[in-house]
C-alpha cells in the first residue's frame, strides 16, 4: 500500500468528510480549468492577440496576480518569505515559471491546442519522474515500469513531432515537440525550486503570488524585447472580452491549485493530468473545430498507459 496523499494546510481543521468533499471539488475544478486554459488562450489568439502573445501573458498574470495580492493583503499575509534563502528560491522559481508559460504560449500559438496538449502530456512521464525524484523527495525506485512509461510517452511525442519530417522550415510539429520538451524541463526545475522555497518557509499564498503577480514584469520585458504591440488587442471588443474570459478561467485555476498543493502523484496528479487532456481535446474538437491527426490519436491512446506505468511508486517504511 502507498502512503495517503498530503492534505493541504488550507483544508485542515475540517471534518474528514468536509476535507474530502472540498478536495474532490478543487481537484475537479483544477482539471476543468486547466483543460480550458489552452482553449481560452487559443480564443485570445483568434481575437487578435496572435501578434502579442507575451503581452497577453503580461495582462493575464497581472490581473490574476492582483486578485491574489488583494486576498493576501486582506489576510495580512507577507508578500515575500522572511527567510532570505526561501525568498531566493521563490524568485528563481518565478523566473522559470515565466519562461515555462512563455514557451507554452508560443506552442499554442503555432499549433492546435489539442495536439499541443497531447504532445506536452506525452512527455509528462519523464517530467513526472524528474520532479518526484528531485522535488518531492519520495522514497521511490527507478523501476523498469517508470522507464518504460517515459519511453512510451516520449515515443508517442516523437511520432507527433516527426509526422511531417525533420525540416524545421516546414514541420510545425517539430517546433512544437522542441517547445514542449523544453517547457517540461524548465517546469521540472521550477517545481524543484518552488518546493525548496516552501521547505524554507514560503507560504502557499507567497507561492501563488510567485506564479502569478511576480511573473507579470517578466512578461512585460519579453513583450518589449519582442517588439509586441501592448495596447493593440485591447482596442477591440473581441480582444478585450477574450482576455477577460481567459483571466476568469486563470483565477479559478490558480484558486484550485492552491488547495491541491501537496497532492501526491500516486493519487491525484495522475487523474488530474488525464482530465486536463480530456477537457482540452474534447473542447478543442467540438468548439474550435480542430481535427486530430493520426499520430495525435495514437499519442492520446498511449497517454493513459504511459502515465500509469510511469507513475511514482512509494515504499512504506516498516519499523
Amino acid at each position: 500500500m502507498g502512503q495517503p496523499p498530503t492534505i493541504p494546510d488550507a483544508l485542515t481543521g475540517s471534518s474528514p468528510v468536509s476535507i474530502h468533499r472540498k478536495l474532490l471539488f478543487n481537484l475537479a475544478l483544477f482539471a476543468l480549468t486547466g483543460g480550458l486554459i489552452a482553449i481560452t488562450l487559443k480564443v485570445c489568439f483568434r481575437a487578435g492577440w496572435d501578434t502579442s502573445p507575451m503581452a497577453l501573458g503580461f495582462y493575464r498574470m497581472l490581473v490574476i496576480g492582483i486578485v491574489y495580492l488583494l486576498l493576501a493583503v486582506n489576510r495580512q499575509d507577507r508578500l515575500l518569505p522572511a527567510s532570505v534563502r526561501a525568498r531566493a528560491y521563490l524568485l528563481a522559481a518565478t523566473v522559470l515559471k515565466a519562461i515555462v508559460n512563455a514557451l507554452l504560449l508560443y506552442g499554442l500559438l503555432i499549433m492546435d491546442a489539442a495536439v499541443f496538449q497531447i504532445l506536452f502530456s506525452c512527455l509528462y512521464p519523464a517530467f513526472s519522474l524528474m520532479i518526484t525524484r528531485y522535488a518531492n523527495r519520495l522514497s521511490d525506485r527507478l523501476t523498469a515500469g517508470r522507464v518504460s512509461g517515459c519511453l512510451l510517452g516520449a515515443g508517442a511525442a516523437v511520432m507527433i513531432g516527426l509526422k511531417d519530417g525533420f525540416d524545421f522550415s516546414t514541420n510545425i510539429g517539430l517546433w512544437g515537440f522542441c517547445i514542449a520538451g523544453l517547457a517540461c524541463l524548465v517546469a521540472g526545475i521550477h517545481l524543484n525550486l518552488e518546493r525548496k522555497a516552501i521547505e524554507h518557509g514560503a507560504t502557499p499564498m507567497q507561492s501563488m503570488l510567485g506564479v502569478s503577480l511576480y511573473t507579470a514584469p517578466l512578461f512585460l520585458v519579453f513583450a518589449v524585447v519582442a517588439g509586441e504591440p501592448l495596447a493593440a488587442p485591447l482596442a477591440s471588443g473581441s480582444g478585450l472580452s477574450a482576455l477577460l474570459f481567459c483571466v476568469l478561467i486563470g483565477v479559478l485555476h490558480y484558486a484550485a491549485r492552491r488547495y491541491c498543493q501537496g497532492i501526491s502523484q500516486v493519487s491525484g496528479f495522475l487523474l488530474i493530468e488525464l482530465l486536463v487532456v480530456f477537457v482540452t481535446v474534447v473542447t478543442a474538437v467540438l468548439f474550435l473545430g480542430e481535427i486530430l491527426t493520426w499520430p495525435a490519436v495514437v499519442g492520446l491512446a498511449c497517454l493513459p498507459v504511459a502515465l500509469w506505468i510511469g507513475r511514482a511508486r512509494l515504499k512504506v517504511e516498516t519499523p
